[in-house]
């Protein structure tokens, strides 16, 4: 790794810039082998969908919980309904809630999510 903090070497105005850096790591520096930005590569549309999907689950999770948990819970105390020993709200919001939440994260990672290679050849060859 070469640091250099001279701007002289790098034709800035005679040395204008006070402290320029720049690093260049092994074989010659941090631009080659930069992938080809202009061919789309379909694991990014299979990440994008798929951050959307977990997007929606964090969705449906807060309006399940505020719907619930808000909705049930603002009642007066004394006319809550109790549910196993625990508040309507809580139960549904919380108990409930997580629950459904596990079950579907389950089935959506299972049967929608696809597995990707990080390597650039393996993916290719499928």
């Amino acid at each position: 790794m070469y640091a250099i903090y001279n701007c002289d070497h790098l034709n800035c105005n005679g040395g204008s810039c006070n402290l320029f850096l720049y690093i260049f790591f092994n074989k010659g520096g941090i631009f080659l082998n930069k992938p080809n930005l202009n061919k789309k590569d379909p694991r990014f549309k299979i990440a994008n969908r798929e951050a959307l999907v977990g997007i929606g689950l964090v969705l449906f999770n807060f309006i399940w919980w505020y719907g619930f948990a808000y909705g049930l819970g603002s009642q007066d105390v004394n006319e809550y309904n109790y549910v196993f020993g625990f508040p309507a709200w809580f139960f549904y919001s919380c108990i409930i809630g997580v629950t459904i939440m596990a079950i579907l994260v389950f089935i959506i990672v299972k049967f929608f999510f696809v597995d990707v290679s990080f390597d650039e050849e393996g993916f290719e060859d499928k």
